[in-house]
């Protein structure tokens, strides 16, 4: 009877802490001011590439205003801006999105054999448990892209475990590099899987391979074109130009948009960024006691529960070392990159690995079930994370 009523207690926590998400994410929808995607979106349909002028975090090229992100994001809204106008935005797409990703989440750890009630706790940690609830609940272009890679690169873990078709892994990794091509190194993984056959499946592996690297090519010219067309340079994507808005992040782009001179400050900003509270020395707490800075929270304090894929290290499995060397890799281009976030809630950009890091935990832990520790870390983290959202003026 203890066990019964600890088990609809926890599951009533858990519900309640999803739903706070998803109010903060309604709430973010209806009052969001960054929908550079979505006008990305209308000026292909319209024919052109150019935006209306925004007064940050644009490249101006020749008097127009030119989003320098990815493109794919802005593809997934042209269905709903056919068929529903401007009016479809990035926060209904968002929606869409989160479902999508959950749902992936929960077949994906259903498949390492773990029971239902511990695929939705994981799939909770992965959602509200890590730096993907603060992308998650608002709909602003940087989130929204991230939310879109996000679910890209679940679906492309979710093939390899699958089926692992390689045209379909081929489009995937392409959107990715369309979308955060910091997020698409798992494609090595893939492209080495397919190297190493047999000499007996040598032809088989050359169609595959073919397969696979086909959609990648044409999405990597169609990007040079791209930045040709806008910029008059096809390696130029307006990421080394862009207005940023603020003195402080041109300062932080003197070494160039990439440099290992930034490794030392990113890692304090990823891993050692405190909370803090909120009263004045000396003067009592005041309402909502503990906040955190625009430029995010330590990785740690907001997905505790990710430190349980260093478990998958006492497997000696080549796909698990892989795994961890993709992560590394991964890791060592974020912190080079100039920037480190802002205005987000935990490490943002670390969310391009956190899906490694989720495939790991599912390796490294023992299914089908999770320990009452595993959902009472998860549970905290989840409803530490929403409050800090809920309460903070950077939600």
């Amino acid at each position: 009877m203890k066990n019964v009523f600890i088990k609809k207690t926890c599951g009533a926590l858990l519900a309640l802490i999803a739903l706070g998400a998803a109010l903060l994410l309604i709430k973010n929808s209806l009052n969001n001011p960054w929908e550079q995607f979505s006008l990305q979106t209308r000026s292909f349909l319209e024919g052109h590439l150019y935006i209306p002028p925004q007064s940050f975090d644009t490249a101006v090229h020749d008097g127009r205003h030119y989003w320098p992100q990815g493109p794919f994001p802005s593809i997934t809204l042209i269905p709903g801006q056919l068929i529903f106008g401007p009016e479809f935005t990035q926060g209904a797409m968002q929606g869409v999105l989160v479902v999508i990703l959950a749902t992936l989440l929960y077949k994906l750890t259903r498949l390492k054999h773990y029971s239902r009630e511990s695929a939705v706790y994981l799939a909770a940690a992965f959602l509200l448990s890590s730096p993907a609830v603060g992308v998650i609940v608002h709909p602003g272009s940087w989130y929204f892209s991230q939310v879109v890679t996000l679910t890209l690169l679940v679906a492309l873990l979710f093939e390899w475990e699958m089926k692992r078709r390689p045209l379909l892994m081929g489009l995937l990794v392409a959107a990715l590099i369309a979308t955060r091509p910091t997020a698409a190194f798992f494609g090595l993984i893939i492209v080495f899987a397919l190297i190493s056959k047999k000499h007996a499946e040598r032809v088989l592996t050359v169609r595959t391979f073919a397969s696979f690297l086909i959609p990648i090519l044409i999405t990597a010219a169609t990007l040079l074109w791209l930045n040709y067309a806008r910029f008059g340079n096809p390696f130029d994507n307006g990421y080394a130009t862009n207005h940023l808005g603020s003195p402080l992040l041109e300062n932080m782009r003197t070494d160039g948009v990439f440099n290992i001179l930034y490794i030392p400050r990113n890692i304090f900003f990823y891993f050692f960024m405190p909370f803090f509270n909120t009263g004045e020395a000396g003067s009592p707490l005041t309402f909502p006691f503990v906040t955190y800075s625009s430029w995010g929270l330590s990785f740690f304090i907001v997905a505790p529960f990710f430190l349980y894929a260093a478990k998958s290290l006492r497997l000696q499995e080549p796909f698990i070392k892989q795994l961890w060397l993709t992560v590394a890799l991964t890791l060592l281009v974020l912190l080079s990159f100039a920037f480190p976030g802002a205005a987000q809630f935990g490490p943002r950009y670390i969310l391009d690995l956190v899906p490694l890091l989720y495939l790991l935990i599912l390796y490294g832990l023992t299914p089908p079930d999770l320990t009452r520790t595993h959902q009472f870390i998860i549970l905290t983290s989840g409803l530490f994370n929403v409050y800090l959202l809920a309460t903070s003026p950077f939600a």
